[in-house]
């Protein structure tokens, strides 16, 4: 075994009890929540008590277990949520943000060369006749989909290369 055995012994062991920690938190799909006020007695600004129970017990004297005169300032109420719902529509959220990254770097690594495929000029260059030349012979050319794609692809790059060109040169904003 060498020296690093132990380490990977250590984080697996950390990332399985770090694991077990978070399953152990509350997503019951019913709950009975308090929110009391100040409390004078423990400088507390405001508490929230959170238990497990039937909705018969959802009183403060059972949750909060104080004083009555305490728990005439709480508000319980019993509530009851969708967690698999929740966590589809989390799930959803990663899930689409996820193939938007994916087909942003897909996007990043075919546009240089679909560039050098059809001649277009990089981006970084300055746009200013070309870009209508471009547009004229993408519009020759079958009028498939990446043509009209690249030929406004084109515009808008030569659009923000004169909003630069304003903005930084001439210290002009386009309206």
């Amino acid at each position: 075994m060498g020296p690093f055995s132990d380490n990977r012994l250590f984080y697996t062991l950390l990332l399985v009890w770090a694991v077990i920690v978070c399953v152990e938190a509350q997503f019951d799909d019913a709950r009975c929540k308090c929110v009391c006020p100040t409390d004078p007695d423990n400088n507390q600004t405001r508490s929230i008590y959170i238990r497990n129970v039937l909705a018969e017990q959802c009183t403060c004297a059972h949750i909060v277990q104080r004083e009555e005169k305490f728990c005439l300032l709480c508000e319980c109420r019993y509530e009851i949520r969708n967690t698999t719902t929740i966590k589809v529509m989390v799930i959803f959220v990663v899930t689409l943000i996820s193939v938007l990254f994916v087909y942003m770097l897909y996007l990043l690594a075919i546009d240089p060369i679909l560039c050098r495929k059809r001649g277009m000029p990089k981006a970084a260059q300055p746009l200013e006749e070309e870009t209508e030349e471009v547009s004229l012979t993408s519009r020759r050319r079958s009028g498939s989909y990446f043509s009209r794609m690249g030929s406004a692809q084109q515009r808008w790059k030569h659009q923000v290369q004169e909003q630069k060109k304003n903005v930084f040169d001439r210290h002009a904003m386009l309206s």
